[in-house]
């Protein structure tokens, strides 16, 4: 691990006399305390380790007067399991400190505020934990309580110092019930969480109200606490039917196009509605900031026609709306930070938009078929790269195999390519989408956690060691199985296999097959759509796949663990119907099938519907396993097409062996 230095120190050190028992670290003990931590510190050494009884250790603590600061101490206390009062005398002192003289070296780093040192204290009397901030004192706590081990009635703590911090300033999520899941993605340092706001215009009295969607009270109250900022979201601009919008103003609705929810901004009215809606957000507690999405899709059809929108790029337009009301809620709410997010409707503009853009205003950038894709290709190009070398630029991607599409996808080296990316392009932020929920994208998420933090730090198979220690599982033989497995599935879900299908481009493959009109390998159609091997690139390729989904069944069952086994059983199906599809290809000429080879053809037939009946079962299984649901909830509709596709390769199978 190249972010780690180990030092060796044998014996007791000089007076006074440590707290505890002092006891040596050897390499490969250091090595498995290292590996509980998420993310890698980016500068991390250990010395020696002191067990010690809890009635021994004391936390002091000089902090500001934070809910964060108070969380930090709360943390920490918790986690070690101490009983004793603040002032208590203690032989192992650990000492809580934001500011002063000790946070100095702290202020060049970059994200300077979310930093933190750990220091030993004297000669294994403790440790000294430091920050600028109560934020990157409450991730020292953390990072110090995921590397503590409990022996017994005893603590084990390691001797380390330590300086650490971020590469991306946001790392979040939108959306799903990340709300329902903060405590969970604070121990792994995302801090960062948007959910779109309920927006409304009552026709009668033109009154605006904003406020978040039940259920979200947790982003008010805990996150705040935890470290994780919360922003609201004004949806798309062109989903406003049944808001009050129109029904208030008529005048606002576009002309000449029959599109509903496209806006006319040449109208001075909708910047008055949106102003509202932002300060009725920015008076909610502890938001600092909101986020508006410009319009997503407007079906072809463009903007309003009337002779002033006519006049200028739609897009265009609609951001300087946005800016408009923007300024006027700074003039009534004060302070209010502002965030948008672009989309596939706003993707040809972007040489006219992205100039528009002031340097105080924050860019998440999103485009439903680009960056929701789980393809082998860079994500941030053209006009979004040049952006990020001089202002503040963030991505929503997809974390999961397909967004309204659920599937298992664990896959280390597609985070890691995602991940390095974004911080060689110097983004600043993360806003991914774990569709539909957070548990069933854990393993992506975790992984999305520890790059965005410490993208050159541990390698995949570091990482799917490290996360087999957090969570109880055989490490080596889960390294092996990640290995295998996420490269497998990286193919087969970046090949947009199966979800492709629900898209119809380039179209049914049972029906492509019968008409002789599959794809080569390695063909994305138009660059957006690569059903059904667009990332497999050869023959070769896909034998390999095979070969290594098929090493990497007897290690997901060595785990004990049912949810990676179905996972695999998932993607094993998957890349097994792919090769029966390689196979029918050069057995299925002009729509049929030669006399002598009919009986091997079958043999295809049979092995692809095996194969998504194998999927199709495990998906629910792996659902089961990870939610407890009984019956398939969120897998239901690929199960459906699963079904649908056997039933689809029956009639191409019957037309061509007839």
């Amino acid at each position: 691990m190249p972010s780690v230095r180990f030092l060796l120190l044998f014996g007791l050190l000089a007076s006074p006399v440590p707290a505890g028992q002092l006891l040596p670290m050897a390499s490969e003990e250091q090595t498995a305390f290292v590996r509980r931590v998420i993310a890698l510190p980016r500068e991390i050494t250990f010395t020696n380790l002191v067990r010690v009884k809890r009635p021994e250790v004391v936390v002091r603590a000089e902090l500001p007067d934070s809910p964060v600061a108070a969380q930090a101490r709360l943390e920490l206390v918790e986690r070690l399991g101490l009983t004793q009062p603040a002032g208590a005398d203690g032989g192992f002192e650990i000492r809580l400190q934001v500011g002063g003289e000790a946070s100095v070296p702290l202020r060049g780093l970059k994200n300077a505020n979310q930093a933190c040192r750990i220091v030993p204290r004297g000669a294994g009397r403790g440790l000294d934990l430091v920050a600028l901030e109560p934020v990157g004192l409450l991730y020292g706590v953390r990072t110090l309580g995921q590397l503590v081990r409990t022996q017994g009635d005893a603590l084990e703590i390691p001797l380390v110092t330590m300086t650490d911090w971020p590469e991306l300033a946001d790392r979040g999520l939108w959306g799903v019930d990340a709300f329902n899941c903060l405590p969970w993605l604070a121990e792994r340092k995302i801090n960062y969480v948007e959910q779109i706001a309920a927006v409304q215009v009552d026709p009668a009295t033109r009154r605006a109200t904003a406020r978040p969607k039940p259920g979200h009270e947790p982003l008010l109250e805990l996150g705040p606490k935890l470290g994780i900022q919360f922003v609201p979201v004004v949806l798309h601009l062109e989903q406003l039917e049944n808001k009050g919008v129109f029904e208030a103003y008529p005048n606002l609705r576009g002309k000449g196009v029959g599109r509903p929810g496209v806006v006319c901004y040449s109208q001075p009215q909708f910047a008055e509605v949106l102003a509202d809606w932002l300060v009725e957000l920015s008076r909610l507690p502890h938001v600092r900031e909101v986020d508006v999405w410009l319009a997503e899709n407007l079906g072809g059809q463009g903007g309003c026609r009337c002779d002033d929108c006519r006049k200028v790029d739609r897009s265009v337009l609609e951001l300087r709306t946005v800016l408009r009301a923007w300024k006027l809620a700074q003039g009534r709410a004060g302070a209010l930070g502002l965030r948008v997010l672009t989309s596939e409707e706003t993707y040809r503009s972007h040489p006219l938009l992205l100039p528009e853009i002031p340097p105080e205003v924050k860019l998440w950038y999103y485009h439903s078929l680009l960056t929701y894709t789980a393809r082998k290709e860079p994500m941030i190009r053209g006009e979004i790269a040049r952006l990020a070398q001089g202002q503040w630029v963030g991505v929503c991607p997809s974390v999961v195999a397909y967004v309204g599409f659920p599937q298992p996808f664990s896959s280390a080296p597609f985070m890691h390519y995602r991940m390095r990316e974004f911080a060689d392009k110097k983004l600043q932020g993360i806003l991914g989408y774990p569709s539909p929920r957070v548990a069933l994208a854990r393993f992506n998420l975790e992984a999305m956690a520890e790059w965005a933090w410490n993208p050159n730090g541990r390698s995949p198979r570091e990482f799917a060691l490290s996360f087999a220690a957090r969570n109880g599982l055989p490490p080596e033989t889960f390294a092996d199985w990640a290995e295998r497995h996420g490269a497998v599935s990286w193919d087969v879900y970046g090949s947009d296999w199966p979800g492709g299908e629900q898209r119809r481009q380039p179209g049914p493959v049972a029906e492509l097959l019968l008409a002789g009109k599959l794809p080569p390998f390695g063909e994305v159609k138009w660059g957006l759509y690569g059903c059904p091997w667009g990332q497999i690139k050869s023959a070769e390729q896909l034998e390999q796949d095979v070969q290594a989904s098929a090493q990497a069944l007897p290690l997901a069952r060595q785990l004990g663990s049912e949810e990676f086994l179905q996972e695999t059983l998932v993607v094993d199906g998957y890349i097994q119907s792919l090769h029966a599809l390689s196979n029918l290809r050069k057995l299925v000429k002009s729509g049929t099938v030669a006399a002598a080879q009919k009986e091997a053809a079958r043999k295809e037939f049979a092995r692809y519907t095996a194969a998504l009946q194998q999927a199709g079962a495990a998906l629910v299984a792996w659902e089961r396993a990870v939610t407890g649901a009984e019956a398939p909830s969120l897998v239901r509709k690929p199960v459906e097409k699963l079904e649908e596709m056997i039933r689809e390769m029956d009639k191409t199978a019957a037309a061509a062996l007839k």
